[in-house]
Formats: structure tokens, C-alpha cells, sequence
């Protein structure tokens, strides 16, 4: 069961850290800012993972994990369901902030509950975790590409839907 769960939550790790490459441009029309400036979405998420990680880390010391991973996958659906709705840069890389931190935190209970629950053994079983990163890494932004060509909305519901589910399953 403790598998299952992780193998869900990496997938939707992965649908959501890919998910806005190839809507790079969609949102740099969406803010109406130069393709240098709508790069600030990288930025923004990149330290908002990074300050994600390491917060997320210490909670993960000090108490039950689990409703950290689901309190971040909530925030970061809430996120997604806010960003085509944004017409300004500022928001739109404050919002990405808050992604990238739920994806940080989520990251480090992953890997965290898989050490956990495997101890010594966990070596195979990380592998096969960042194995499914790596395959994510290709499949996704071409799920999310195709889905730019005119349901855009499918990213948005489906995330949250993948949200909901694990909030579910996991309290």
C-alpha cells in the first residue's frame, strides 16, 4: 500500500514540475511579457523548490509527514487552478513560488518515506523511483504540449483531481 501511494505521488510530482515548460509561451502571451522576462517563471520555481526542500525537510524531522505532502499537493492545485487566470508577470512568478515549494516539500517526503519504509533495502527502490522521474520527464511535456492545442483546461481539472485523490488516500 505504502508503494502505491509513492508511485502516485511520483507521478504527480512529475506532471507538475514538467507541466509548464511547453506552456512557456501561452503564459508569456497570457502577461504580455518578452520571452527574457517570462523566463522569471524558472526562477521563481526553482527557488520556491529549494526553500520547499529544505522546509520541508525539518518538518519532516520534527512531525507525521504525510499531512505535510498533502497540505503542499493542495497548495500547489490551488496554484494551477489560479495561473490561467493571471494576467500579471509579479503574480504569475509569486504563484510559481508557491509550486515550486509544494513540489519541493512533496520531493522530500517521497524520498523521505521511501528511506523510511525500506532502510537498508532502499537502494533498488530509489532507483525505481527516479527511474519514473526520468521516464516523466519525457512523456509529460508532450501530454501537456498536446494539451495546449486547445484543452488547456484538462492540466488544470486533472490536477487537481490527482490533488484530491491523494489527499484522500493518504490521510
Amino acid at each position: 500500500e505504502v508503494n502505491n501511494q509513492m508511485n502516485r505521488r511520483t507521478v504527480s510530482i512529475l506532471a507538475l514540475l514538467l507541466a509548464f515548460g511547453p506552456a512557456l509561451s501561452q503564459l508569456q502571451e497570457q502577461t504580455g511579457s518578452s520571452e527574457a522576462a517570462i523566463s522569471v517563471v524558472f526562477v521563481t520555481s526553482s527557488a520556491g523548490y529549494l526553500a520547499g526542500s529544505f522546509l520541508g525537510g525539518r518538518a519532516f524531522d520534527r512531525s507525521v509527514g504525510q499531512r505535510w505532502i498533502v497540505a503542499a499537493l493542495g497548495a500547489v492545485a490551488l496554484a494551477y487552478v489560479a495561473v490561467p487566470h493571471l494576467g500579471s508577470l509579479v503574480m504569475l512568478a509569486g504563484v510559481y513560488v508557491v509550486i515550486g515549494f509544494g513540489l519541493g516539500v512533496n520531493d522530500v517526503g517521497a524520498n523521505t518515506f521511501v528511506v523510511w519504509q525500506d532502510g537498508e533495502a532502499v537502494a533498488s527502490t530509489l532507483n525505481g523511483l527516479h527511474l519514473a522521474f526520468g521516464v516523466g520527464a519525457l512523456i509529460v511535456p508532450a501530454l501537456v504540449g498536446w494539451s495546449l492545442t486547445g484543452a488547456a483546461a484538462i492540466v488544470t481539472v486533472s490536477t487537481a483531481a490527482v490533488a484530491i485523490w491523494l489527499g484522500r488516500i493518504s490521510v
